[in-house]
């Protein structure tokens, strides 16, 4: 299906691009740094934006829409400490994994909302998976995510 693909290659070109860009994050930007090459012996590693990414295409594969209490899920299952989670997600997805609802960690956690980037980090997939969607059907689809 070419939904299913255009899904899966966003989330390449985003996987390939956050394990690029880690290196960067967390420094002030210059420009002289974009000149950098790389070491092509090195391994470079996805971060919590890839992995979150990939609860999101699970969802969206499996559910044909944004569920909230199950991609809710599929973030605390996914947790990998290591990924570079901001410290309150450390707090959140683990209670995920053993079942807590995400609104009551929602309100506790994050009281008025987050004030992070990773639903931006993360929506490249589901803007594949609605392409031909109506506008509407987007912004509502990604609010839920």
């Amino acid at each position: 299906m070419r939904r299913n693909r255009l899904v899966l290659d966003s989330l390449v070109g985003l996987s390939v691009g956050d394990a690029l860009g880690a290196q960067f994050e967390g420094h002030r930007f210059e420009l002289g740094r974009l000149d950098a090459s790389f070491d092509s012996d090195s391994i470079l590693l996805w971060t919590d934006d890839t992995q979150m990414a990939l609860a999101l295409v699970e969802v969206l594969l499996e559910a044909g829409e944004v569920q909230q209490d199950q991609l809710a899920s599929a973030f605390g299952r996914r947790y990998q400490p290591l990924r570079g989670y901001g410290q309150s997600m450390h707090v959140v997805l683990p209670q995920l994994r053993e079942g807590k609802d995400w609104r009551e960690l929602q309100e506790t956690v994050f009281p008025g909302g987050s004030w992070g980037n990773g639903a931006a980090m993360r929506v490249a997939p589901l803007g594949a998976f609605l392409h031909d969607a109506p506008v509407g059907t987007v912004i509502a689809e990604a609010e839920r995510s």
